[in-house]
Order: structure tokens, then C-alpha cells, then sequence
């Protein structure tokens, strides 16, 4: 990310029980729609699939999800566009 432009720093999630790191952006404006993006290894509240959540200023949150669609928690609160890989 570095290499096009975004300016980055590295944090723990503070809503993770299953230890997720985030990338967050500093600088995003213009042509850099990432605003963060977060790696959590499953095995939190959305059970044990690991995902890769980008938040976006333009398209929302996206998550892609390992697994099934069947075997992800939610709260029914979701507002994310979730890609499930099946595997």
C-alpha cells in the first residue's frame, strides 16, 4: 500500500476477541478509497472463520470470509458486503 501512495500504521483491533491487527490509513483522499483494513484469525464473535475486512469511503465494508456462509456468526446487525470463500 505503501508503494501507491497510503500512509499506514499498524494497530490492535480494540473490538477483537480473537486477536485482529488493522491497517489503518492516514491519508486516505482522492484516488485512495481504503480507509482500513482489518485481518482477524476467526474465532471471535463471528465464529471460527477467519476474514479480511476493508472498510471503504466509497464502497462501504467489504469482508471475505473463509468458509461458508452457514458457519459465520452474526448478530443480525451486519451491514457489511460479505464474500464467502467456501474454503
Amino acid at each position: 500500500m505503501k508503494e501507491v501512495g497510503y500512509e499506514c500504521k499498524i494497530k490492535s483491533s480494540t473490538r477483537s476477541r480473537s486477536g485482529a491487527q488493522k491497517v489503518v490509513v492516514e491519508n486516505c483522499a482522492g484516488n485512495r478509497n481504503i480507509a482500513q483494513l482489518q485481518v482477524s484469525p476467526g474465532g471471535g464473535r463471528h465464529g471460527s472463520q477467519p476474514y479480511v475486512k476493508i472498510s471503504t469511503t466509497d464502497q462501504g465494508i467489504i469482508k471475505i470470509a473463509t468458509g461458508s456462509e452457514a458457519s459465520y456468526l452474526t448478530d443480525g446487525m451486519e451491514t457489511a458486503t460479505i464474500i464467502f470463500t467456501e474454503g
